[in-house]
């Protein structure tokens, strides 16, 4: 997939789907999540319009090198990850 990503122009990138962990993380590791409690509502729009009635918890992002640190870290210590 990577490749054919390649070929046509298109970065692949990998989904971590830990999304019940990174509220958690991003209190203890701010610099490895994004949209860490934030609200989505798009621009214009008033507050009753947003689409989410709560935060979410942000997403783990592959471009932060300390990303894997952390992951590695995990692994290395025998905590399974999902």
């Amino acid at each position: 997939m990577v490749e054919i990503g390649f070929q046509n122009g298109v970065r692949v990138l990998p989904k971590i789907n830990m999304s019940g962990h990174t509220g958690s993380w991003a209190e203890a590791y701010p610099q490895i999540v994004t949209c860490a409690n934030m609200f989505w509502q798009p621009a214009g729009t008033v507050w009753e319009e947003r689409l989410l009635s709560e935060p979410g918890t942000g997403q783990l992002n592959p471009r932060k090198p300390k990303n894997y640190e952390v992951t590695r870290s995990l692994k290395r210590h025998g905590t399974s990850l999902p």
